[in-house]
């Protein structure tokens, strides 16, 4: 006789539900995780949560510990209480601060299995690093994105490698099949059909780079007038940004956008995609821009090269080299059968190795393998 469980209840603790990569990972990828099997929930350590509506479309709960200022000490106790009514079998946390909080509630809470998603390299400061050092041993396993991400953690943040597991992110290819008219695109954004655009994706954050893609689109204007450069996001760093394109006299040829639902449309009229990230995990954006079956020019950052292979399906420059990133963005827009060739290897890759049935697979396997041991013992 087949025994049958209850489904597992996970909590996923993380530091915000603002617009970003790791938020849109896990609404793509929490919908299609075994229903039978799981339930899931999520909780917002601050209160900046636009996205909440989107989780809540696709039946999942959210609960908030509400910090809106460095001086709330209760946000401990009010962890305590949403573990305490919704009883989760797993907290899987993500980002630094949710991890470790995660990690020393969760485990005073008597929560047996703990899983914590590490996305950033090289951005945690030494009492971060220092916490994280000693909460070690209260984790199960952590997952990271990358090959590289793995290297970090275990030499950076003294994470065993025993407790590292590496899960590329996937993707729902399907989004990126648009039939919108690119000219349609334009005219509903304010583009002259005849100019070349190229895009930049990512939270207006000093680690995104965003002031280095502005001097690339600098120095592409000077040769290439028939351009504009699209930001799209939102972030701390808005201000300094137009601050800087109208010092360069850019304000006209650039378009910050905003944080958009409609991410697949303004890939598909995009010519070329550049990252001028200072740090990376692994650039969700990448296997985006792939998926669209655009041409990449991405600073060799982090776990960058693990998604884009130089001049294969994309190109790899030096950090904070903007000379450089705009000569290998001019080639790609004057050469149009480099920019397909480049395209349409991005498309093979993601189809190869980053598929979202792929990402679920590997994700049900870890929850199970832990589960399962649980119930075992």
């Amino acid at each position: 006789m087949q025994t049958s469980y209850k489904k597992t209840k996970i909590l996923h603790l993380i530091t915000s539900l603002e617009v970003g990569g790791v938020q849109h990972g896990l609404l793509l990828g929490l919908p299609h995780i075994d229903k039978k099997r799981y339930e899931h929930a999520i909780c917002s350590i601050t209160n900046k949560m636009p996205m909440a509506n989107e989780f809540k479309k696709k039946n999942i709960n959210i609960f908030t510990l509400n910090i809106n200022s460095k001086t709330d000490f209760l946000y401990s106790f009010r962890l305590r209480n949403i573990i305490k009514t919704y009883k989760p079998d797993i907290i899987h946390t993500y980002l630094i601060h949710a991890n470790i909080l995660g990690r020393i509630i969760g485990k005073t809470s008597n929560i047996k299995v703990i899983i914590c998603s590490e996305r950033t390299i090289g951005q945690a400061n030494w009492y971060e690093r220092f916490l994280t050092k000693i909460t070690n041993p209260l984790v199960n396993i952590v997952e990271v994105n990358s090959k590289k991400g793995k290297y970090s953690i275990n030499k950076n943040l003294k994470v065993p490698n025993e407790k590292i597991k590496v899960i590329y992110s996937g993707i729902d290819m399907k989004k990126y099949q648009i039939s919108k008219s690119k000219n349609e695109i334009k005219k509903s954004l304010n583009i002259n059909y005849s100019k070349k655009i190229i895009l930049c994706v990512g939270r207006l954050r000093k680690v995104k780079g965003i002031n280095f893609g502005i001097e690339t689109f600098y120095e592409i204007q000077k040769t290439m007038k028939n351009t504009i450069f699209l930001i799209a996001g939102e972030g701390e760093e808005k201000k300094q940004l137009e601050e800087q394109a109208k010092m360069l006299s850019l304000g006209k040829q650039i378009k910050f956008l905003g944080a958009r639902k409609d991410l697949p449309e303004i890939f598909s009229i995009s010519d070329v995609i550049i990252m001028p990230s200072i740090t990376e995990g692994f650039p969700r954006i990448a296997i985006e821009s792939m998926a669209a079956g655009k041409p990449i020019v991405a600073n060799n950052v982090g776990g960058t090269s693990e998604a884009i292979k130089h001049q294969y399906n994309g190109v790899l420059v030096p950090s904070k080299k903007p000379k450089i990133m705009a000569k290998w963005v001019i080639k790609i827009l004057e050469d149009k059968k480099l920019a397909n060739k480049l395209g349409e290897n991005g498309k093979k890759l993601v189809s190869e190795k980053f598929t979202l049935e792929k990402y679920i697979k590997k994700v049900e396997m870890m929850y199970s393998k832990y589960i399962n041991k649980e119930r075992l013992s």
